[in-house]
């Protein structure tokens, strides 16, 4: 997984490649959001609760859809405003899933704006559902 440290973590270093295509557009929107327990990594998918419509972490247990990711790190704190990716074709090795995730629950959260897909260097594009995903699960072009 990419992770930064440091003042403007999310300037350091080189992550993954975020987008993978053009269509459908890049949108970003400012939300309003409460992180409690852990602070969230930038790249973070995010998902809209199915009664409240209230911005939380994407779990891929709820079976509900990835509506935006974030654009950086989002620390711990009740109604905050934060700027999140609504919209995009994105790298499926950039986003930073859950620990444990699949390529199965990945493929099923898939609805609406937010598109993901590896990219053609990507080693995991062989079927390999039962395996995790995100940083550092990419290969890299090969010399």
């Amino acid at each position: 997984m990419y992770t930064a440290s440091g003042p403007g973590a999310e300037n350091l270093g080189l992550p993954p490649q975020l987008l993978a295509g053009d269509t459908p557009n890049l949108v970003t929107q400012d939300i309003l959001i409460t992180v409690a327990g852990t602070a969230l990594l930038q790249f973070a998918p995010l998902q809209r609760d199915g009664t409240t419509q209230a911005w939380e972490p994407w779990v891929a247990a709820d079976g509900l859809p990835v509506a935006g990711v974030t654009c950086y790190p989002v620390a711990i704190g009740a109604s905050q405003r934060v700027a999140v990716y609504t919209e995009g074709m994105f790298n499926q090795d950039a986003i930073n899933w859950p620990a444990g995730t699949t390529e199965a629950q990945i493929a099923a959260a898939m609805r609406g704006d937010v598109k993901y897909r590896k990219l053609l260097y990507s080693n995991k594009r062989t079927g390999t559902e039962d395996t995790t995903a995100g940083p550092g699960s990419e290969a890299g072009p090969s010399a």
